[in-house]
């Protein structure tokens, strides 16, 4: 321990490290599940994912279109997350657009798992979309 009471790192702080299975399961768009509100309200659209997805990239990695300004819900090591517009929704078909190389907790995404041959070509990266209708 330091003289101001701050422990310091690699003397009597022992942890232990206990690995899971591997997890080769890549997400899966088409099986996530939308909710998509009312028309006329600054009501959620819900996504629930197929299992949890990397937080800090579901910001940048899904787009709602038309295009709405809003805010993202981080579903912190949970598998749902919402937007939630600054105005009000306008009836009709809507889109979410999916960054293909949005990752699960493990690094796997929608290309393929994190573990890969270094020597194959690389797959093409394309955006996904998943449609659904306001009311």
């Amino acid at each position: 321990m330091a003289r101001d009471g701050r422990r310091v790192l690699g003397q009597g702080n022992p942890f232990t490290l206990t690995a899971g299975a591997i997890e080769h399961t890549c997400p899966e768009p088409q099986r996530w599940q939308i909710r998509a509100p009312k028309a006329g309200t600054h009501d959620p659209l819900t996504v629930t994912f197929d299992e949890p997805l990397d937080p800090a990239m579901l910001v940048s990695a899904l787009k709602v279109k038309p295009e709405v300004a809003g805010a993202v819900e981080l579903p912190l090591m949970r598998a749902v997350g919402a937007f939630t517009p600054a105005t009000e929704w306008r009836q009709g078909a809507g889109v979410l657009e999916i960054d293909p190389l949005l990752e699960d907790l493990a690094g796997n995404n929608l290309l393929g798992p994190f573990e890969v041959d270094r020597d194959a070509p690389a797959k093409a990266a394309k955006t996904t979309t998943v449609g659904f209708e306001i009311q």
